[in-house]
């Protein structure tokens, strides 16, 4: 298992609203990670060059949450997943970690607006997809371009070759 990270996230502004809210609002410490898969990204030259392999920590899910845990001071890690998500995400909920908690876990998409709407809360910025936030789909791409074009760039820094969705 790794023991930090040192990464840290290109700070997208469609991101950053969301984070700076909850800051405000509930005055909260928000820490963020790398996604597990963001090391097979890099290494793989998927819309980049690729990174040597050896110059990169690898890391598992199990290791981010491990470390989140660490970095909080606490035993637990609550996390928004939900079994709706995604076929992989309904069969990574069923590794059942005794340390990570599922509070929606039998929640919709709906069921979150809903909770969002009910309670006044913002409904964060996507592409409108199952699952919000940002990856490297042509869906969310695509969206980031029109709707948040400097995060888009941001994003082209680090993989290049995402303007040939755009195209």
């Amino acid at each position: 298992m790794i023991q930090s990270f040192e990464a840290k996230p290109p700070g997208l502004e469609c991101v950053e609203e969301m984070l700076d809210f909850a800051r405000k609002r509930w005055g909260v410490t928000i820490r963020q990670y790398p996604h597990w898969v963001l090391h097979k990204v890099l290494t793989g030259s998927l819309y980049n060059d690729g990174v040597d392999a050896g110059t990169l920590p690898k890391w598992d899910l199990r290791d981010i949450y491990t470390i989140a845990a660490l970095e909080a001071g606490s035993r637990f890690v609550v996390t928004g997943a939900k079994r709706t998500d995604s076929i992989w995400r309904r069969r990574q909920l069923g590794k059942q970690w005794a340390d990570v908690v599922y509070p929606i876990v039998g929640w919709n998409k709906f069921d979150v607006l809903s909770y969002l709407e009910m309670h006044k809360l913002p409904i964060p910025a996507s592409s409108g997809r199952a699952a919000t936030g940002v990856d490297l789909s042509t869906p969310s791409l695509l969206w980031l371009h029109d709707t948040y074009p400097k995060d888009f760039e941001k994003v082209r820094a680090s993989f290049p070759y995402v303007q040939a969705v755009v195209e």
